[in-house]
């Protein structure tokens, strides 16, 4: 089944949440669950491209949690296959009655808070939101290549806030890889597309770096290749992770999402733009790495990346 018809499923059940899955999307909706991130009837892709519709997931910690009604008990055994295959991407999945979540909220609470903290350790309890650690504060190395990577979700201007920033500081930019790979395509791009995706924006940002001094830009990096591969696959090629851990940048603009959408046909996610931002800012934020938020249209959005490259260089003298 296409993707376009899985969407359309699954915002059909959002508006059709039965009474327990309301309750219980009331109870974490908005982080209100000790600060995590849950989406609704959220959609994930197997490798074999196929698709399963979660009743609510917490990408933080690969969490499904499963609302069940009456009809899951003449199901069992289908239901068994799909947890199978959902645990063997690496997912934990708690399956919860209507009767516990609308009369025994303290026993789900229980349950939740177990699942949650025994998935992994909580990176929410670090977060540097803006501020520019003092680590990177001396003396800018002559010829030093200082690099600024331009992140955030689809339609958020980081292309045009790029090629600005290398026109305005008189410097060289790196485009995104992605594009260029995909429109040379002549079939839909697959999970394996990612790799090649990552080394080829590696190599032509590597290539620019030794040509270029002051300020190199560039059009996203393989943060946007792991947070892509996470969303979609909900896994990520080793080699990406590794060079993800071993890459150094010097600062990060997250670019925000209020743009409205333009769509494009290389363009997937206009209903998620969201859950990705908050993605970009979680791996931002847990890994202390500095950056800036960037706002506002139009010639306020490229004023107010200029003047955080400002106040980063400033930081750095």
């Amino acid at each position: 089944m296409k993707y376009s018809k899985i969407l359309e499923f699954a915002r059909a059940n959002r508006k059709g949440q039965t009474k327990a899955e309301k309750y219980f999307w009331k109870q974490v909706r908005n982080r209100k669950f000790q600060g995590y991130k849950f989406n609704r009837q959220f959609i994930i892709e197997h490798e074999s491209h196929s698709y399963f519709i979660t009743d609510f997931h917490c990408h933080q910690k690969k969490l499904i949690v499963e609302v069940d009604g009456g009809i899951h008990k003449f199901q069992k055994e289908k239901d068994k296959i799909r947890e199978e295959i959902l645990e063997d991407m690496g997912f934990r999945i708690i399956r919860l009655t209507n009767k516990e979540v609308l009369e025994n909220w303290k026993s789900v609470d229980e349950r939740l808070s177990s699942a949650l903290a025994e998935l992994s350790p909580d990176p929410s309890l670090k977060k540097r939101g803006e501020r520019i650690p003092k680590e990177f504060r001396g003396e800018l190395e002559k010829g030093k290549v200082l690099r600024i990577v331009l992140l955030g979700p689809e339609s958020t201007g980081k292309t045009v806030i790029t090629e600005q920033l290398a026109e305005h500081f008189n410097t060289a930019w790196v485009s995104e890889h992605a594009r260029q790979y995909i429109e040379g395509l002549n079939r839909p791009y697959g999970e394996a597309d990612l790799l090649e995706i990552a080394k080829g924006q590696i190599q032509h940002e590597d290539e620019k770096a030794q040509s270029t001094k002051g300020f190199l830009f560039c059009d996203t990096n393989l943060i946007t290749i792991k947070i892509w591969s996470d969303f979609k696959y909900s896994r990520t090629d080793p080699w990406i992770m590794e060079s993800v851990k071993t890459r150094r940048y010097d600062f990060y603009l997250l670019m925000d999402i209020d743009l409205p959408w333009e769509p494009d046909p290389l363009r997937e996610h206009p209903e998620q733009r969201q859950d990705i931002f908050d993605l970009y800012k979680e791996h931002l934020d847990t890994k202390w790495l500095p950056y800036s938020i960037i706002k506002g249209e139009g010639k306020r959005r490229i004023q107010n990346a200029i003047e955080a490259i400002e106040s980063f260089t400033l930081s750095k003298i």
